[in-house]
């Protein structure tokens, strides 16, 4: 079923530019926000392989195997030596991991010192989390206990908690922060894609303005910055190892 659904993805996001041009913002702010030490960059859940396609020296990892992607591994056990890895990108992943404080501790013991984690999830702002909830089948569970160290079990990857990102790193962030006290610290969050994002419709759903308006709500997104925070579909945060 997973890979049958990436392929899905991967002719969608072949076939459906304003989903590109989304994307491609992301992937910008990803790249600008880079650590300069030396070593891989990993994206873990590649997916249709879009930011291989953008930043061709990453490595593009995923939990199947399909033509374009690099490795096949679990996010929770990275095949890398410790302090070999430079940055490590993950778009739309951290809510599909059962044990995501694992996943960070993997990460930290993987990264050099001075290397990022580089996180897009989803945000639950009020006009977002009303479009998902009647657009979206993926819910946001805001009582999940995130830092309870339960035994790792597997589960089908395409169950999720949508609050993750928001639990660990802004409403828990502290704690968060704590759990982590000698390992990393935070060094960028923002809001973003309140207006551009949802009128693309996403992998789901058809555009919901004509393509040649698409340029409009770019430059209306960067206006209504100040308002990220009542209507943001999704959160940019970076995470550096100390």
């Amino acid at each position: 079923m997973l890979t049958e659904k990436t392929r899905n993805h991967r002719e969608i996001w072949k076939n459906k530019k304003i989903l590109r041009e989304v994307y491609h913002q992301w992937y910008k702010k990803i790249v600008a926000s880079f650590s300069k030490c030396n070593g891989v960059v990993l994206e873990i859940g590649a997916g249709c392989g879009g930011f291989k396609e953008f930043f061709t020296a990453a490595y593009a990892s995923d939990i199947q195997h399909c033509s374009w992607i690099d490795l096949c591994h679990d996010a929770l056990a990275l095949p890398f030596r410790s302090n070999t890895l430079s940055n490590i990108v993950i778009i739309d992943v951290l809510h599909h991991l059962p044990h995501p404080l694992l996943f960070f501790s993997e990460a930290i013991r993987a990264l050099c010192p001075g290397g990022r984690v580089l996180i897009v999830e989803p945000y639950p702002s009020p006009l977002s989390r009303f479009v998902y909830k009647q657009f979206h089948p993926e819910p946001f569970i805001f009582d999940e206990n995130l830092f309870d160290k339960k035994e790792y079990s597997k589960q089908d990857v395409w169950k999720a908690n949508q609050a993750t990102a928001f639990i660990l790193l802004y409403r828990d962030k502290k704690k968060f922060l704590e759990y982590f006290s000698r390992s990393i610290k935070m060094m960028k969050q923002e809001r973003m894609s309140s207006i551009a994002y949802p009128l693309s419709g996403g992998f789901e759903h058809p555009p919901i303005i004509p393509e040649p308006l698409f340029p409009c709500a770019f430059a209306l997104e960067k206006l209504c910055k100040p308002l990220h925070v009542f209507a943001a579909f999704r959160c940019y945060c970076v995470l550096e190892k100390l």
